[in-house]
Parts: C-alpha cells; structure tokens; sequence
C-alpha cells in the first residue's frame, strides 16, 4: 500500500495522496480559483471606473464647449395595422409625444413586421387551400429613434447616456 505524499497516511493502492488529502488540496483550489476571480473582477471594475470618469471629463468638456455628445434611444409604439382582416393593435405615440415635450428628437422609424404565409384558395377539380410559396409581411409596430444632446445638469439624458456609457465598457468597448 502506497502512502500520501502530503501527510505520509496511508493512501491505498495506487494512489499518492489520500481521500482527506485531496478533498483538502480541492478545497484550497476552490479558495484559490475564487480569490483570483474576486481580483479580477476588482480590477475590470476599477478599469470600468476609470473609463467612465474620463468619458464623463471629455463629455463635460464637449458640452462646455457647445458640441454636447448625442444620446440615443428608442420608444416602440404600436401601428394600427390589420393582419389577416383582424386589427392587431391600436395606434399609440403617447410615448413619443411625451418623449417629445422633454426635448427628444425624433430620428428615424425601424418598422416591424409580422410575416404571414401566403396561400392559394382554390375552387373546382382541386378545392381547397394550398401553400402559395411566400411569406407576406405587415408592419406591426415600430421602433421610434430617439435622441437628444446632453445637458450636464444631471437631467434623464444625462443619466441614459451614464447609465449606456457604463453598459458599453462593461462589455467590453472602447468609447
């Protein structure tokens, strides 16, 4: 019978460190692998801080300067389309009407559409409906694009644009 090489107590046959001995040597792994992970993350947040601090400096320079950077986001409203003779939502742009009074521009519309497939109905020797071989398409809803400069009083686009800034470095890019 071998014995362990870390307390010199029987470790059975073949083996060089006994049960006690790497359940122990796993436990110290374990405390070792999630120090370093602690660490890491330390310094990625730290890198995080720093990037956003210098984003926040530049961006107050650009607004003190009259060049305040853009801040982008989107309302989606719905459209009062009718898909296959039943009407799929009302229409709303309250969210943009009430993004408008607080100063967001409007920049451009990403459509949505909802794809129906298509169908031949046919009466006579061959009755019935069969597939048409295509996909139809109506706009549902729509992406509203947003924007408006930053103000550095601290107000909503200030926040979005802090709130975005970090979002971006923390996954990874470079602004």
């Amino acid at each position: 019978m071998a014995f362990c090489g870390v307390c010199g107590e029987k470790a059975g046959i073949g083996k060089t460190v006994c049960n006690s001995c790497q359940q122990q040597l796993a436990a110290e792994r374990e405390v070792e692998l999630a120090n370093r992970r602690a660490e890491e993350r330390e310094a990625f947040e730290a890198h995080v801080t720093e990037a956003l601090q210098a984003w926040a400096s530049s961006a107050s320079t650009l607004i003190g300067a009259g060049s305040a950077p853009t801040v982008y986001k989107s309302v989606y409203v719905t459209i009062d389309s009718v898909v296959t003779g039943s009407p799929v939502a009302d229409f709303d742009m309250s969210l943009v009407q009430a993004a408008g009074l607080q100063g967001w521009k409007v920049e451009g519309i990403i459509p949505r559409t909802e794809g129906i497939g298509l169908t031949n109905v046919s009466y006579g020797s061959s009755s019935g409906e069969t597939w048409g071989a295509g996909i139809g398409g109506n706009v549902v809803r729509a992406y509203v694009i947003m924007s408006r400069k930053m103000t550095g009083t601290g107000d909503e686009s200030d926040e979005i644009a802090f709130d975005l800034a970090r979002e971006l470095l923390e996954a990874g890019y470079d602004i």
